[in-house]
């Protein structure tokens, strides 16, 4: 057989006395019939699943839409949750920007840096940051402890296990040249 024909009965196998067509059609018939049957029976199991599930339960919220975990996964990626971090980092009074050199060049500035790692719904972070000189380093690092985990939390439901820092800079304030 080539491609694109369709298995058919051969010449031999038509019942006597009946052309193609009819054999074809008597065929198709019975093919249908299956069919029917088929979906009749897929039909009255659907139609037990849904009486199933129409019996209140407590499975969790409900919308409109129907069972929130009907719907399907969540996943976030670990990425999601480090700029999470990265940014909420940021935010922190006495928090600031970095320059970044390369080969002892000034190219650009950059803010904290942040690495997630776990899973499960319970991740650790490892972020690094600059300070503003003088900050009271151990105040600010347990705020920017807390709002991170409390961020991450509120923004993707994950549990963060553990926050390490690592102040990798203190910038002092920079002071104008002219007075």
């Amino acid at each position: 057989m080539t491609a694109g024909t369709v298995a058919g009965p051969q010449a031999s196998e038509r019942p006597e006395g009946r052309g193609r067509s009819e054999a074809t059609s008597l065929l198709e018939g019975h093919d249908q019939q299956e069919d029917r049957g088929r979906l009749e029976d897929h039909d009255r199991q659907d139609r037990g699943r849904r009486e199933h599930r129409s019996q209140p339960e407590d499975r969790g919220p409900v919308d409109d839409r129907g069972r929130l975990e009907d719907r399907g996964r969540l996943e976030i990626a670990p990425a999601v949750i480090r700029r999470i971090a990265e940014h909420t980092a940021d935010q922190v009074p006495g928090t600031t920007t970095a320059p970044r050199r390369l080969a002892g060049l000034d190219v650009g500035i950059h803010g904290a840096w942040a690495s997630v790692h776990g899973g499960a719904g319970v991740v650790d972070v490892r972020l690094q940051v600059a300070l503003h000189y003088p900050t009271p380093i151990r105040q600010t690092v347990d705020e920017l402890r807390r709002r991170v985990a409390d961020e991450i939390t509120r923004c993707t439901g994950t549990r963060v296990r553990r926050i390490a820092v690592t102040v990798s800079a203190l910038v002092p304030p920079v002071r104008p040249r002219v007075e």
